[in-house]
């Protein structure tokens, strides 16, 4: 046998060990994991390139490079990696690279973290059954990744997305860093590489066909005409037609992702309801699964680790898991400190129960990226002898987000007080872009006693589902289901399994809403400040705005129920919800902007003279 021979004999043995390792070191990740329940869809790009010679001719174009052998390819695609509900990546291992092709046809800036996470488990598999503790040293193949970009928004031909610019400060001596390629192949770039490759070519060809039927016709017509065009021409044509029905129904998809993104929503929201129907009666912190779930689900979010079966309520609501954390721990004549402004709420459920109110203001009108909360009082009340401190982070009503510095105050003194932390975090999935969040449950110091609380009511809009979460001190938690078992029983079996959707919707959307958000506040804010005597703080997160007004010949009382009179019947106030205490804005930013306008115009009219 020839040196030659024994190389390729060899390299052929080696293939086939580290294939069958990281199908071992998938199934047991996904055991930690977990692979999706549904049947995701593959974009047509990746039902292009999961041929191992058609990624072979990809990465020959792209590295002018000339491998003819697809069995040198080993394939380590994750079969859970999944964007916008579609699969549309590729991976794989050629020599001593590891190679990892996207489609992209929304820019998405967060790819390098997700490309970091995606092949932190590609190692850990190529890796299963080595001695990483050893002496000898691990060699591992060199990332490469690439993301072919063909949407509509103008990008340019060629940049490079790093890992470094999502970190909030950078040094300059980086310890980490992650870099992505980013290739446009819409038709007029990269013409050069893409003719190297037919396959990429004839892609870029019947996308291109696509988009120019879609112009004159409703869009599944357009892709069923830019077939037969293409099949005609040889564009993809054997492809094309082996695959004519999966590629008609996924191009549907991949050319709309907002109208994908809608019914994936309603795919999973209907899941939730079929799931729920099947166990009404659940124990009285939650079933089992669901449990399970939100726990990783607020232990990935939070950083927090939290036991499902120790640490996790499931309530009828987030204001049920309120009045349920404070109704197990108030007594009568309890002190119990409080901020102001804080939610309205607060206020009600400590009289009720009847504890002894400390306010606690904060001056949230300061600056320096604090909420306003002064330590020295805080501490104060604490050793006057408060039991519990409630407050919500972002804010509600005012909006502004509590800093590091306060976030990790305020844990070191209930700490050294023996006070019991009551933590609101509704809107902290709703924090604006730029604007960092602390999570007091992750924190190394934090108090003995202390309770967390989310749900998905405010920002997934899910309010009429009842659904909240607390987690924290095992103990705490304990009474609060014997309270819940009284109350309410639990929270409703039904609703339970929309826990299924919370913090897995399709990629890209709760971003989007949050930027619907901002949209609303800016729009509003630009009123506010032509207004004299009227102000507010911008808010760093949730969907509110606390304004100061002049003074009015009316009570404020007074002035919001001559507002609730008008809005039946005047065309003027039009996009208000006026409550008690309370008025809420539409959700479109020019509707909201022009009740703000004309909520004014009633305003000058009992403006104090």
């Amino acid at each position: 046998m020839t040196k030659s021979m024994k190389a390729v004999r060899d390299r052929n043995t080696d293939n086939r060990r580290i294939s069958q390792n990281m199908e071992k070191a998938f199934k047991k990740m996904a055991q930690v994991f977990g692979y999706p329940n549904r049947e995701y869809k593959d974009r047509v790009f990746r039902m292009l390139l999961k041929e191992p010679k058609v990624a072979l001719e990809v990465y020959n174009a792209m590295n002018g490079t000339l491998y003819d052998n697809p069995d040198e390819l080993i394939i380590t695609t994750l079969e859970n990696a999944v964007y916008l509900g579609m699969k549309n990546d590729v991976s794989f291992i050629l020599g001593t690279q590891l190679v990892l092709y996207e489609h992209q046809s929304t820019p998405n800036p967060n790819m390098p973290l997700r490309n970091l996470a995606y092949v932190a488990c590609v190692y850990m598999a190529y890796v299963f059954g080595d001695n990483l503790y050893g002496r000898k040293l691990i060699k591992i193949p060199e990332p490469r990744f690439v993301v072919f970009y063909n949407g509509r928004d103008k990008m340019p031909e060629q940049s490079v997305l790093r890992l470094s610019d999502a970190y909030e400060s950078k040094s300059e001596e980086l310890d980490l860093e992650l870099r992505i390629r980013f290739i446009n192949i819409n038709p007029g770039y990269n013409e050069e590489m893409i003719e190297k490759s037919p396959t990429l070519y004839q892609y870029v060809k019947f996308v291109d066909t696509v988009r120019k039927y879609q112009q004159e016709m409703p869009f599944p017509e357009a892709v069923e005409k830019a077939i037969d065009e293409c099949i005609k021409k040889g564009i993809l044509a054997e492809f094309l037609r082996k695959n004519r029905a999966e590629v008609l129904r996924v191009s549907i998809f991949e050319y709309d992702e907002e109208e994908h993104m809608r019914q994936e929503r309603e795919e999973s929201r209907q899941e939730g309801f079929e799931e729920g129907g099947s166990q009404a009666y659940t124990p009285y912190r939650g079933r089992k699964k669901i449990l399970d779930h939100v726990a990783a689900s607020l232990s990935g979010f939070t950083g927090a680790s939290i036991d499902p079966e120790e640490n996790l309520i499931l309530t009828p609501g987030t204001q049920g898991a309120l009045f349920l954390a404070m109704g197990a721990n108030i007594m009568p004549g309890d002190k119990v400190a409080i901020v102001e402004p804080d939610y309205f709420a607060n206020r009600k459920m400590v009289e009720f129960f009847g504890g002894q109110m400390v306010p606690v203001v904060l001056e949230y009108e300061n600056e320096g990226g604090r909420a306003g909360i002064r330590l020295e009082s805080l501490e104060e009340a604490f050793k006057d002898g408060v039991k519990l401190f409630l407050f919500s982070n972002p804010n509600n009503p005012v909006g502004c987000v509590y800093s590091y510095e306060e976030i990790t105050g305020i844990a070191a003194l209930a700490k050294k007080y023996g006070v019991t932390l009551i933590v609101d975090e509704l809107y902290s999935r709703q924090v604006y872009p730029g604007i960092p969040y602390t999570h007091l449950c992750a924190q190394k110091e934090i108090p003995e006693n202390l309770i967390t609380i989310l749900g998905p009511s405010k920002t997934e809009s899910l309010s009429g589902f009842r659904l909240g979460a607390a987690f924290g001190t095992a103990e705490i938690i304990e009474r609060m289901e014997k309270l819940q078992a009284i109350m309410a029983l639990r929270c409703s079996g039904y609703n339970q399994a929309v826990f299924l959707t919370w913090f897995h919707e399709p990629d890209g959307w709760l971003e989007a809403r949050v930027r619907a958000h901002k949209e609303i506040r800016d729009a509003v804010m630009e009123v506010i400040r032509d207004v004299p005597g009227v102000s507010a703080k911008p808010t760093e997160g949730g969907s509110y705005l606390f304004v100061t007004i002049p003074e009015l010949d009316v009570s404020l009382h007074q002035f919001i129920r001559i507002v609730r009179e008008l809005a039946p019947s005047c065309a003027e106030i039009v996009g208000m919800d006026i409550s008690e205490d309370s008025v809420r804005m539409g959700r479109e930013y020019l509707k909201a902007a022009a009740a703000m306008k004309r909520l004014f115009a009633v305003m000058e009219r009992y403006r104090k003279q």
